[in-house]
């Protein structure tokens, strides 16, 4: 249910014009990335589908930081769509956890998915990128001038970076390696959030200290940081 919903508030169905996607389509699933190559993606925009959403499942010190104080520069390694995000969210974990939304720019998606992001290499043949990413590369016409990242992570200091993934929509991660592709990616930025994920927005932990039900994100803000001060 919790994939149902995200599908039907980020996706656009055209019964009269297949090629027709919604934003969030086009650039974060497998499906968009393919209808681009094809050069027959057209995207709609809605008030609702003007910034493109990335997520990424993280730990609460990591969320106060990011969501709250705005630093970029501690972000972890890797982002990618919501569903991918949504399996590390309800995995096992002995550690409290939340998910993150981060709205950019609208715009931004194409500063994004531009020549200037590199790509995981193949492991076998360090020369090429990664057979999953050339969807993508094609999309954004970089032929062959295009930077290679690392094999495993598609990690390269400076740049964002787009890795391979074999679940989720999108099929590929965003890569970042130190603090300047942190905030490279930062500034693309318009807005970030925590994201509610069913009815929780914490899990791990999904009620406050008075044992009340966490009830909105500023709430749940609140007892992030009530844990924080604890420890």
């Amino acid at each position: 249910m919790i994939e149902l919903d995200y599908d039907l508030k980020t996706k656009y169905y055209n019964p009269n014009d297949a090629n027709l996607v919604s934003l969030q389509q086009r650039y974060m699933s497998e499906y968009g990335w393919k209808k681009a190559k094809e050069s027959t993606a057209k995207v709609t925009r809605k008030k609702r589908d003007n910034f493109l959403k990335i997520y990424r499942t993280m730990s609460i010190q990591e969320c106060y930081a990011v969501v709250h104080n705005k630093k970029y520069d501690k972000l972890g390694a890797h982002l990618g769509d919501f569903k991918e995000c949504l399996k590390y969210f309800t995995g096992t974990s002995p550690d409290t956890k939340v998910m993150v939304e981060f709205r950019l720019r609208p715009g931004a998606e194409d500063e994004l998915f531009s020549r200037e992001v590199a790509f995981q290499s193949d492991s076998r043949k360090s020369d090429q990128m990664v057979k999953g990413l050339n969807p993508i590369a094609d999309a954004i016409r970089v032929g062959h001038s295009f930077t290679l990242g690392s094999s495993n992570e598609g990690m390269v200091d400076g740049q964002i970076g787009l890795k391979s993934e074999s679940s989720g929509e999108a099929k590929f991660s965003i890569s970042l390696s130190d603090a300047v592709s942190k905030n490279k990616l930062g500034a693309k930025v318009e807005s970030v959030y925590l994201k509610k994920v069913g009815e929780e927005y914490i899990k791990g932990m999904q009620f406050d200290e008075n044992n009340k039900k966490i009830s909105s994100s500023a709430h749940a803000m609140r007892t992030i940081r009530h844990i924080i001060d604890k420890k």
